[in-house]
């Protein structure tokens, strides 16, 4: 996983969730990010349709337990700049050097589909 934030919030991101820490990257200077063109502005992370879709979907689903669960243990690791907060992510999926699964996240909350994500393996 590529995140935006210094070596050592990457390192307390990793023990607050127990997410292996050999297999996190955090970049200060959002260049992967930059390189994939992802998505960013004001604009894009709160006013794109696609972030109230994407909540929306999340509310009716299940009242978004995932991520009330995920708020209840949630600590603020801001990156070294503000406007990085603003940048949107996604999920780029390689076998080997082929890149098999490719989204870039359209707003806030408008996720790639993991059961896509892991079909592009061919699992």
């Amino acid at each position: 996983m590529v995140s935006i934030g210094t070596a050592s919030s990457g390192e307390e991101f990793a023990r607050g969730t127990d997410f292996p820490a050999d297999g996190l990257f955090a970049s200060e200077d959002n260049a992967c990010y930059d390189a994939l063109n992802f998505y960013s502005g004001l604009m894009r992370t709160f006013f794109d349709k696609s972030t109230a879709n994407a909540m929306q979907r999340r509310f009716s689903a299940d009242g978004a337990k995932d991520l009330k669960d995920v708020m209840s243990n949630y600590k603020m690791l801001p990156p070294k700049q503000n406007t990085q907060t603003l940048i949107q992510g996604g999920v780029v999926c390689f076998d080997g050097t082929q890149d098999v699964f490719f989204h870039k996240d359209e707003g806030t909350g408008a996720h790639a589909d993991f059961d896509e994500a892991i079909a592009a393996f061919g699992v």
